[in-house]
């Protein structure tokens, strides 16, 4: 068994979450082409580091509103066909006039209301930020990722100076470091009951720790080719990309202990674990 007790005596069974799975393929197929073409639009950009991050994100929100399954019971289906069929229309709408942030965005929107429509409205209101984390899968239009790209890559080259190769190296980041900065930011901000102003702080401070990554990756790339060649140059400033994440952590945990020194009210109440 996979539920407590108490989550047993509420209704919920093994079946609840066997039938969520299959409903997420159901999902995923009746809406395949949109799926095929946002992995490959994203894919194409080079956008995939914040991909791999998403599932742990998402994990993570579950995990801290754990004790929230206790109060939920199986019922209010009603709201995951509204979703199922909004997600659809958005999709289609979005694929005949080739917008493809509608297309894509539709068919996450499609697989929530096949969960939702399983598991209910009280699962789904509980658990809501991991439910919108997969919004995170949809690319930006090209144009808007490309125009916030150039702007963060410019400060940071403004910073650091770089050599024509670590400013072009930088423009080719800033798109993904963007992105994950602000899957971590999301995560920090609602892994936590922060009250509203301060998650949006979270977020608007995102942007700044992709420019620190930014200006980080540009001198190790510049160290490097003093040493190696280009291609080694390069995958050993890939790998230092990964370091993002706890330069992420790092600058939003050090904002939060601030605003506690400066003893700030951040929360509304404690989860049950700080009780």
């Amino acid at each position: 068994m996979i539920f407590s007790a108490k989550q047993l005596r509420r209704g919920w069974t093994d079946w609840h979450l066997v039938m969520a799975l299959l409903m997420v393929v159901v999902g995923v197929a009746a809406t395949f082409n949109a799926w095929v073409d946002l992995f490959r639009t994203t894919t194409a950009r080079g956008d995939v580091r914040h991909m791999w991050l998403l599932p742990l994100v998402i994990v993570w929100l579950i995990w801290v509103r754990r004790q929230r399954m206790q109060m939920c019971q199986p019922g209010g289906t009603w709201i995951g066909p509204l979703l199922l069929i909004g997600g659809w229309l958005v999709s289609i709408m979005g694929q005949r006039v080739s917008v493809e942030l509608l297309w894509h965005a539709g068919a996450v929107v499609v697989v929530m209301g096949c969960v939702t429509s399983v598991l209910g409205f009280q699962l789904f209101k509980a658990f809501l930020p991991a439910f919108v984390a997969l919004l995170f899968l949809v690319p930006l239009p090209y144009g808007i990722e490309l125009r916030l790209a150039v702007a963060s890559g410019d400060v940071a080259a403004t910073l650091v100076q770089p050599m024509p190769s670590g400013y072009v190296m930088a423009m080719q980041q800033a798109a993904p470091t963007l992105k994950c900065a602000g899957l971590l930011a999301y995560a920090f901000a609602f892994g936590m009951p922060y009250r509203t102003w301060v998650r949006l702080l979270l977020l608007l401070v995102s942007p700044l720790a992709a420019i620190l990554m930014l200006m980080l990756q540009m001198i190790t790339h510049e160290l490097m080719l003093g040493w190696w060649h280009s291609p080694r140059a390069e995958s050993v400033t890939d790998m230092a990309g990964w370091l993002m994440i706890p330069l992420t952590l790092a600058l939003l945990m050090g904002l939060i202990r601030l605003l506690r020194w400066a003893a700030v009210p951040l929360q509304y109440y404690k989860l049950a674990d700080e009780a």
